[in-house]
C-alpha cells in the first residue's frame, strides 16, 4: 500500500506527478467535497480538495514534472497553496498550550465543624467586623458582652450549617407515610355512604312499584317480575346519567 503524505502547516512539500488526472473519491458525507488522489513518481499518494486540484491543473504540469504544494491558514480556512517555484518553509508555530482543566466544583460544605477561633467568618456587619477584629488591631479586650455575642454569632452560624447542640449534624427525617388503610379511608366511607343511600332508595322504589302492581294488577304480576323491572331501570338510569330509565 502506498504511503500517504502528510502535510504540515508552513512546511512545503515538492513532488512529481506520475498521473497528471486525479482519481475522484465521492465523500461519504451528504453535501461534503470529494476527494482527489494523485499518484507522485516516488510511489507515494496524496489527498487533496477539488479546488486544491483545480489549482493543480491549472499550472499545466507535465509528466514527471516537479512543483511545490504548501498546506497554510487562512485565518479560519485551511488552504493548499501550489507553484512551480520552490517556496519557503514557514516560522514555527508556536506550540498550543494545553488547556487547563475546569475547576471541579461541589455542593458540599468545605467544613462541616471548626472550632470558634479557627473558624474563618467574614464580618458581614461592623458589629461583627468589630468581634472579629484580629487582637493584634484590636483597641482594647473584648468585654463580657462582645463575647457573649461573638458566642451567639457562632452558634446561629453552626445551626445554620445543620449542627445540634450536642456538635452532631441534624439529618432532616423524612415525612412518615400513611398506611394504605388510613389513606383510603375518607374514599371507603363516601363510597358505603353513597351505596346505602341507593340501596334504601331502590328498596323503596321496589317496595312501591310491588304495591301498585298488586293493586293494579293481582297476582298477574309476579314479585319477580317487578324486582326485575327495578333492576333494569336502574341500570338504565346509571348509564344515560338519570334521563330515559324506561
Amino acid at each position: 500500500m502506498a504511503d500517504v503524505i502528510k502535510f504540515e502547516f508552513d512546511q512545503p512539500v515538492e513532488v512529481a506527478l506520475r498521473f497528471t488526472e486525479p482519481k475522484v473519491f465521492a465523500s461519504n458525507f451528504a453535501g461534503g467535497d470529494d476527494r482527489h488522489m494523485y499518484s507522485t513518481t516516488d510511489g507515494r499518494v496524496m489527498y487533496v480538495t477539488p479546488l486544491t486540484s483545480a489549482r493543480i491543473k491549472a499550472l499545466q504540469l507535465a509528466h514527471g514534472e516537479f512543483f511545490s504544494i504548501c498546506k497554510r491558514k487562512d485565518g479560519r480556512l485551511t488552504e493548499f497553496a501550489v507553484s512551480r517555484e520552490p517556496m519557503a518553509a514557514g516560522p514555527a508555530r508556536p506550540a498550543t498550550a494545553p488547556r487547563q482543566p475546569a475547576p471541579f466544583k461541589t455542593n458540599l460544605p468545605t467544613r462541616l465543624y471548626a472550632p470558634a477561633p479557627a473558624r474563618e467568618h467574614k464580618p458581614s456587619t461592623e458589629l461583627e467586623t468589630r468581634l472579629y477584629a484580629h487582637p493584634a488591631v484590636a483597641h482594647e479586650p473584648p468585654s463580657q458582652l462582645e463575647q457573649q455575642l461573638r458566642a451567639s454569632i457562632d452558634m446561629v452560624n453552626r445551626r445554620k450549617a445543620g449542627e445540634q447542640g450536642d456538635g452532631t449534624l441534624a439529618v432532616m427525617a423524612p415525612p412518615p407515610v400513611k398506611p394504605a388503610e388510613s389513606r383510603m379511608a375518607p374514599a371507603v366511607a363516601e363510597f358505603s355512604s353513597r351505596l346505602v343511600l341507593e340501596t334504601n332508595a331502590l328498596v323503596d322504589v321496589y317496595a312501591a312499584a310491588l304495591k301498585t302492581a298488586s293493586e293494579r294488577h293481582g297476582n298477574s304480576v309476579k314479585p319477580d317480575d317487578v324486582r326485575s323491572f327495578v333492576v333494569t331501570a336502574y341500570i338504565n338510569a346509571s348509564k344515560s346519567g338519570g334521563r330515559n330509565a324506561a
